[in-house]
């Protein structure tokens, strides 16, 4: 049941232990951000960067789920607490993203920071956006000796 998936990979480690203080409207800012730094993860898996293992094409991963390959492909609830909450794993971040490509070693850092286990230490939405925007410029920049990102988008 892969709609199951969607809903428990992207939970928080907090919803997931029960810790979560559902009466505090922040806490579900604070656990938007992890969601959304699991489709940041999507969204850098899917960027091309040049080749850097000497071939000639583009690179970028296939397509995969968060913690596809710590899990099953219809986890459970308990599955996931342990991989997210007992074990404190997150998605692995690629080689590739170590590389030349300011965005993708930017996006890492924000990555990091929005999926951190203690969600008070996640960044605001506002300064979310001010990071993205301030990346978004460097990246843009006509002095930037930086290719424009590139993303793929695949229908299956």
């Amino acid at each position: 049941m892969f709609i199951l998936f969607i809903i428990l990979g992207y939970m928080p480690p907090e919803i997931l232990d029960d810790s979560m203080k559902f009466q505090w409207f922040e806490s579900y800012k604070q656990a938007d951000m992890y969601s959304f730094a699991l489709i940041l993860w999507e969204i850098g898996s899917r960027t091309l960067t040049p080749p850097q293992t000497g071939g000639l094409k583009d690179e970028c991963e296939s397509y995969q789920v968060p913690f596809f390959s710590l899990t099953t492909a219809d986890p459970s609830y308990d599955e996931m607490k342990s991989i997210v909450c007992d074990r404190g794993l997150r998605p692995q971040i690629p080689e590739r993203w170590s590389g030349p490509s300011i965005f993708l070693r930017s996006l890492t850092r924000v990555i990091q920071e929005c999926w951190h286990p203690i969600p008070i230490v996640r960044p605001s939405a506002l300064r979310l956006k001010k990071t993205l925007v301030g990346l978004k410029e460097t990246v843009e920049s006509p002095s930037s000796p930086l290719p424009q990102p590139q993303f793929v988008i695949q229908m299956n």
